[in-house]
């Protein structure tokens, strides 16, 4: 037999993680703010919900890595995800969407339901009996909700779906040929029934949610999705709504239920009065100005059918909040089971990807800044000087923070109706947060004033602040936006520039997330980070003036790998990138590289990159190599020395001929890592990656070839060192509530899990087969009822 090392967990940990749950407990949930109920207050802090979500499959779909997603998204500065629960999935191909995180394969997802031993479910598996629960489904859904909990993310859980065809009814566990219980039987059509014989399944299902989640603070029950697409009457929502409310009665705080109530916009009338929350999807700006009479917050909680390019999402989110919105959920096809860092390029009915991602979260940064719980919707502000093709939005507290959006054109000459007072500005690009240029102080006697715009694409926005005492700013200058850092580095410095109105720059403070990593009180603003662990990272600054103003940097995110192994700047000379040396592709050929179906391009000068590079990235960029060889379709082909063992590596890709007109699969090593990669707007620019893969025969080999449209190209790559996987044989234990629950993967043939009260035995002891598999682990739950406890997993 073989035994595999004993899994510990010392008194110190079983302590803190009661102390943290304890804590949790206690903690008010997000609700309306009190003084403002267009807006939320989650942890004391007014906020507004920004997202970027998944195809809501996170929960269900056993391959999904939601762990990856979250620290994505966290680190892009945003703070919501939405995810459906499991009563409605997906088949593959639905909506046009190739690699669904709602359509997971067959045998790899889960449900609250419990499978029986019949079988017949038209996903492949067991049929269901709707009055048993999976506890594996459970124990992911509060895994989910406590990880996103750990790093400030809101998570929207959405009950029940429209189901949209007979196909989709054929999928769902509530149609009578997938479960044991006889009800269902009438079709697709009465499934959502106020008289039906489901509804007391349904109810049922509404109080173990809220009753598996009452001690989360960061949970939002929404009812149904789309339900105007179903037909699903509000009556059978208004069921499930007042059993959600006589649930959480007895429960020491109650949660914000939300209603999906139109596509596009609407007036919404005689609401339930226990929804807070009401969502729009593809919302036009009228859907949240319309509707703001209501005093409850408003959601735009779906994008899409726009095209992939970023900028029809950016405009309708920052519409949509500088018109009284409060919440904004990007729809993210660039998540997916083999990708939930967010970097994949489908074929899907909308975008996603790192760069709207980053807009998004400079969204969330702008509107916070303001003082959130005075805001209004603005719309007698501007009152001239708007061009044909140019839309103006704006929201503010009258005479003292203003928001302008332009969305269009490519310069303005606003004439703005203000009160009389002291004004100062900047205008910013709302895709990185850096200002464009200042707006110097004047002092207005009321009325109109013009404020002219510098030129830009796209789109700008003006921060305008009145009073005499405008808030300071800092922005934090490096390392650049998505700075890739190696572990052997010892670290990185973060860079501020501050500066205030009134009184003087007192201190700048660097956060990680919410945790306070130093305060510098002079001039330079730098402080070093050592050591930094693997990961995705999010850093913010605060600036606080002497006479107590304070304000905050745009999110800054980087990522830190294993060692630096090389890099080539592919037709081009040696340089520094991300603080590593790269060799000239000179040089790296001496040393053995070769390339194949290649020839030598470059940008043109005049070319703006976005985001805007540091100049040796932008030399970087300047130079390529393009598909270019006698067979036809031939993959464009590099072959890099290296030693054996596994490596992650990053792929730099600049667009300069026209926006969306090529992309590629990436292969490493013989292995498709990547479809769609290089699909970007003129001018766009990407370090794809990191993408891991296992050298085994002394070369990195990197192929490129035509997916659908365009020639591949490549400007350089990056390799860094990264760490054997670990054995699949070890056991993994997190606190779940009362219970210990340990897991490890299904399958191994005579696995056993042995517990012991000591590392040294002889007492170890067989524990229960397992309860059922959680994604590809078997689990186990084992009683906290002693202070230490040793485990270890034995294979006969």
């Amino acid at each position: 037999m073989t035994a595999y090392p004993p899994a510990r967990r010392l008194v110190r940990f079983l302590f803190a993680s009661l102390l943290l749950s304890w804590t949790a407990a206690l903690a008010q949930p997000i609700r309306l703010h009190p003084d403002n109920g267009h807006y939320f207050l989650f942890r004391e802090k007014p906020v507004v919900l920004i997202g970027s979500s998944e195809h809501y499959g996170a929960i269900i779909n056993l391959d999904f890595d939601y762990i990856r997603y979250l620290d994505e998204t966290r680190a892009c500065g945003l703070n919501l995800v939405r995810v459906f629960s499991g009563t409605y999935r997906e088949n593959p191909g639905a909506f046009n969407i190739e690699e669904n995180t709602l359509s997971p394969l067959t045998g790899r997802s889960v449900a609250p339901w419990k499978r029986t031993e019949t079988a017949g479910a038209a996903d492949g598996g067991n049929r269901f009996d709707l009055t048993q629960w999976d506890g594996a489904y459970f124990h992911r859904l509060r895994d989910f909700t406590r990880e996103a909990g750990k790093r400030g993310i809101i998570v929207e859980l959405t009950f029940f779906s429209s189901i949209y065809d007979d196909g989709l009814w054929a999928l769902s566990p509530m149609n009578t040929a997938n479960h044991i219980n006889g009800v269902g039987n009438s079709g697709r059509a009465a499934a959502y029934s106020p008289t039906g014989n489901l509804l007391p399944f349904q109810k049922a299902l509404a109080r173990k949610c809220a009753t598996e989640l009452r001690d989360f603070d960061n949970v939002i029950f929404e009812i149904s999705n789309e339900p105007y697409m179903g037909g699903i009457p509000k009556a059978w929502e208004d069921e499930i709504i007042d059993e959600l409310v006589a649930t959480e009665a007895g429960f020491p705080h109650r949660h914000l239920i939300a209603r999906n109530v139109f596509n596009n916009e609407g007036l919404i009338e005689n609401p339930h009065p226990a929804v807070s929350l009401f969502n729009f999807h593809y919302a036009k700006p009228v859907a949240a100005s319309a509707n703001l009479s209501l005093g409850k917050a408003l959601g735009d909680d779906e994008t899409g059918f726009a095209g992939k390019e970023d900028f029809a999402y950016r405009r309708e989110a920052w519409e949509f909040l500088f018109s009284g919105g409060a919440l904004f959920n990007h729809l993210d096809f660039s998540f997916t089971a083999t990708r939930e860092d967010g970097i994949a390029s489908q074929s899907a009915p909308g975008g996603g990807g790192p760069g709207i991602r980053r807009q998004l979260g400079v969204l969330r940064w702008f509107v916070e800044e303001m003082p959130l719980v005075d805001l209004q919707w603005q719309p007698d502000l501007v009152s001239g000087g708007v061009p044909a093709g140019t839309t103006a939005t704006a929201i503010g507290k009258p005479g003292s923070a203003y928001g302008i959006y332009l969305a269009g054109g490519t310069q303005t000459d606003l004439v703005l109706d203000l009160p009389a007072g002291t004004y100062r500005g900047r205008w910013i690009d709302p895709r990185s947060g850096l200002a464009r240029s200042e707006v110097a102080e004047f002092v207005h006697g009321g009325g109109g004033r013009t404020l002219s715009s510098p030129t830009y694409n796209e789109d700008l926005v003006l921060q305008l602040s009145g009073g005499s005492s405008p808030r300071p700013r800092v922005t934090l200058t490096a390392p650049a936006y998505n700075r890739v850092v190696s572990s052997n580095s010892g670290g990185f410095t973060l860079s501020a520039e501050a500066s205030a109105i009134t009184g003087q720059v007192q201190r700048v403070e660097f956060f990680e997330g919410e945790k306070s990593l130093g305060t510098v009180t002079a001039a330079p603003y730098n402080l070093a980070v050592t050591n930094p662990a693997e990961g995705r990272h999010l850093f913010r600054a605060k600036v606080v003036t002497t006479d107590d103003r304070e304000g905050f940097s745009p999110p800054l995110k980087v990522l830190v790998v294993g060692p630096f192994q090389s890099g080539v700047n592919l037709n081009g000379g040696a340089l520094m990138v991300d603080g590593n040396a790269l060799q000239s592709e000179a040089d790296a050929t001496g040393d053995g590289l070769t390339t194949n179906n290649a020839r030598p391009v470059s940008l043109g000068g005049s070319l703006q990159l976005y985001p805007v590079p540091d100049p040796t990235t932008s030399d970087l960029l300047g130079d390529q190599l393009l598909l270019s060889g006698p067979v036809p379709d031939a993959p464009l082909g590099i072959s890099h020395p290296v030693p054996d063992g596994y490596y992650d590596v990053f792929l730099y890709v600049v667009e300069g001929q026209a926006s969306h007109s090529r992309d590629m699969i990436v292969s490493l090593e013989g292995e498709t890592v990547a479809t769609g990669v290089g699909d970007l707007a003129i001018g766009e620019w990407h370090k794809y990656g990191p993408y891991r893969t296992r050298v085994s025969g002394g070369k990195l080999d990197i192929s490129l070839e035509k997916e659908t449209k365009g020639a591949p190209k490549i400007a350089g790559f990056t390799i860094y060192q990264a760490e054997e996987p670990p054995s699949e044989g070890w056991l993994e234990i997190e606190r779940d509530k009362d219970v210990l629950v340990l897991t490890y993967p299904a399958g191994l043939p005579g696995a056993v899990v042995e517990a012991s009260d000591t590392l040294a035995g002889p007492d170890w002891e067989d524990l229960p087969d397992p309860e059922g598999a959680f994604s590809d682990r078997n689990v186990i739950p084992v009683a906290i009822d002693r202070p230490a406890r040793f485990f270890r997993l034995r294979m006969d």
